[in-house]
């Protein structure tokens, strides 16, 4: 059988759970797949009985990219490892038989739970976490869903894409990150904070540490009890604020620059 040799992808038909030992050292149970940089890993095939493919308790070394790979959609750091029968990426050289079946991609899923992904270097981690923190796209989610912070992108419970017609990844309780030890400051930091105190002290601990987008969600009403200009904005920076209700806007109290004569909406925001 040809499987976890470079070049060749390991195929799975049926049910396959890879899991790390439970009495393994500090670090846990490592998987290397950093070999697999021109080629996936694991290739789904549906037939009759479906694929299910799952990692637990694991850490997984992820190959290098090339810089095409990096920018490539979707924006995954599975989709090149992880495909399925009729899309995707087929290892080089590999021939498509005909009986695999034809099942559908609903015969599919990957699961991911409890493991930490290792990417090759900086510039990796870097291209995907500034493409999941594009303000445009973010799903504003739960604490507990999906954070990115201290150059760490944290899955509580949410999902990565990987190539069609493969659905996507489910991700419990997984991390992504680098191998080197990733120092601030970095491409980007979200979270989800609950409270007025609670939001300026997060969004001043993240902007000192973070070079690109700081993403905040709330989980509730904020009050700033009547402050005028609640927010300072470099000319340079960009302060975007998406799906709220903002209530008790305040006129500037007394008008001694241009500015002040701005509509009400923008007397919150202060520009420095």
């Amino acid at each position: 059988m040809k499987g976890l040799i470079a070049g060749w992808p390991l195929d799975v038909g049926g049910v396959l759970l890879v899991a790390g030992f439970s009495e393994a050292p500090a670090g846990g149970t490592v998987l290397d797949l950093s070999a697999y940089d021109s080629g996936p890993a694991f290739r789904l095939l549906p037939g009759t009985c479906g694929a299910s493919l799952e990692f637990r308790s694991l850490t997984l070394l992820m190959p290098p990219l090339p810089p095409e790979a990096i920018a490539a959609a979707p924006n995954s750091v599975l989709a090149h490892l992880i495909v399925a029968r009729g899309g995707g990426t087929e290892a080089a050289g590999e021939e498509r038989g005909d009986g695999d079946g034809g099942g559908g991609v609903s015969e599919v899923s990957v699961l991911l739970s409890n493991v930490t992904l290792l990417v090759a270097g900086e510039t990796e981690l870097y291209s995907f976490m500034s493409r999941l923190c594009e303000p445009t796209s973010w799903r504003h989610r739960d604490a507990a869903q999906l954070r990115v912070l201290g150059g760490v992108v944290m899955y509580g419970n949410d999902t990565m894409q990987l190539a069609p017609p493969a659905p996507p990844a489910v991700l419990l309780r997984t991390n992504v990150t680098s191998r080197s030890a990733s120092a601030a400051p970095w491409a980007c930091s979200a979270t989800a904070v609950s409270g007025a105190v609670e939001l300026r002290a997060t969004a001043a601990e993240l902007l000192a540490v973070t070079s690109g987008t700081v993403l905040l969600s709330l989980t509730g009403n904020i009050d700033f009890g009547g402050t005028l200009s609640a927010f300072a904005v470099d000319y340079n920076a960009v302060l975007e604020l998406s799906d709220l209700l903002l209530l008790g806007l305040p006129y500037a109290r007394n008008v001694s620059d241009a500015r002040d004569l701005m509509a009400v909406w923008l007397h919150p925001v202060r520009f420095l």
